[in-house]
Parts: structure tokens; sequence; C-alpha cells
């Protein structure tokens, strides 16, 4: 019991670090440092975050973590008894390399269906709402969610009985899952316009403008990773691809359930 109590200890320090340190870093970067000179770059230039935001996303990310932290111990937990796909086992060259893509790829689709499902009128107010109180976002609002949206979004830690997987992969695809979300959040578009119009590059990468624009109008714009699922399911934003092109912004109708 000890180990494990060391364990989630050990854990929740290294999520609060994952968290406030490149979190808090692009926060000073673009809101306090650059905030003038890079005001060309705001996404969202008609509104900012709203008084005592930037405080209630901070607390709501540490109860998230803390989530985060209980479940990375029952993962360990399994591994040391044997229960999980997690191994240090020697793999097949390029196998690592491979479990991070089919992980980013699995990930991606488990967000997407379950993001687009959160906006269900049935689900919205009880599990998602908390999160979109930030309609203009910045990088503290990446864990900012209701007990019930981090126990759904968790569906990374389950991947680990899915295929066999190094530590340092999982470790690698929770900084990575926190780097994409903080560039989500960020409220600061620095992709070249060119690169967001090309339509095989935006198939694939999800800009942050691509996720400001879903605080922004809430109805699409589900996909985490990739922008595979909103192209081929339709939900795209209209304001995104008419914002990308020049079109002037639209004022948003707060419909947030589909």
């Amino acid at each position: 019991m000890v180990t494990y109590c060391a364990f989630f200890v050990g854990a929740y320090a290294w999520f609060l670090v994952n968290y406030f340190v490149p979190n808090g870093f692009f926060y000073w970067l673009c809101w306090k440092l650059k905030h003038d000179d890079w005001a060309e770059h705001r996404i969202q230039k008609d509104r900012g975050p709203k008084p005592g935001q930037v405080a209630k996303e901070i607390k709501s990310s540490l109860s998230t973590l803390a989530i985060f932290a209980a479940i990375a111990t029952f993962v360990f937990c399994c591994w040391r008894n044997g229960y999980s796909s997690v191994t240090t086992e020697p793999m097949p060259p390029g196998y690592h390399l491979f479990s991070v893509v089919a992980l980013m790829l699995i990930h991606d689709t488990h967000v997407y269906w379950m993001h687009r499902h959160m906006h269900t009128k049935l689900l919205y107010r009880l599990v998602h709402k908390e999160h979109h109180d930030s309609s203009s976002p910045t990088p503290w609002a990446t864990y900012s969610n209701t007990t019930w949206e981090t126990l759904m979004n968790c569906a990374l830690w389950p991947l680990c009985f899915t295929i066999p997987v190094h530590p340092a992969v999982v470790v690698l695809l929770v900084f990575t899952e926190n780097i994409y979300n903080t560039f989500g959040h960020l409220g600061y578009e620095f992709f070249p316009m060119n690169m967001m119009k090309n339509r095989w590059i935006s198939a694939v990468q999800a800009t942050p403008s691509h996720h400001d624009a879903h605080h922004r109008w809430y109805r699409g714009n589900y996909g985490h990773y990739f922008n595979f699922w909103d192209r081929v399911m339709g939900t795209e934003l209209k304001q995104y691809t008419a914002l990308i092109n020049g079109a002037p912004l639209e004022v948003p109708q707060h419909k947030r359930a589909a």
C-alpha cells in the first residue's frame, strides 16, 4: 500500500509539473509578455477571458489531475500484478513508433465520438458545460473539466491494456496530449494561413483556430489531434472554414448542445 501511495504522490506531482510548466509558460508568453506585440495572432480579437476565469480553470484542473494520478496508480497496480500490456520487454525495430501512432489514432477516435456525444442535451449540462464556461479559452483551460468528463477523457489509460506499450511511450503520450491541448486552448494562431488552407494538411492537423472555433460556436470541430473525423462526419464548423479563408467573424448564437 505504501508503494501505491508513493506512486500516486509522484504521479500527481508529475502531472502538476506537466501542466504548470508548459501551460504557464505559454500563458505568460502569449497573454502577458507578448500580449500587445502578438495582437494580430489573437483568434478571438473581440473578447478575452472573463474575470476570474483563469483562477477557475486552474482550480478545476487541479482536481482533474488528481483523478489522472489515481487512474495512473491503478494502471501501475495492474502492471505490477501482471494485468496490463505495459511492458519493458524488447520489441521489434520500429514497434515503439508504431505504438505511438496507433494509440494516438485510437485516442483521437475515442475523443471525437465522446466529445460529440457530450454536446447532446442529455450530457452537455451535466458533463461538459464547465469546460465551455471558458468561451475564450486560455492554456489553463486544458483540464478544466467536471469529474464525469475527466473519467470519460481517461481513455488513454485503458489503452495500456490493448497493445504492448513501453512505459516511456505512455509518458510521451501524456506529454504530447497536454501539448496538443495547450495549443488548442492557446487563444493564439501561429500556423501560416497557406498551411491552414492546404486541403491535405488541414485534413490531418487540428490547429489552435480549429478548437478555438469549437469553444466559440460549440457545435462542431470535435477532433483532438487530427481533423479527420470532422471532415468525414461533416462536423467541421463552416465558421472555421470561413475564418481561415478571411471571412468576417460571425457572432456566436450560444447553442451549445447538438
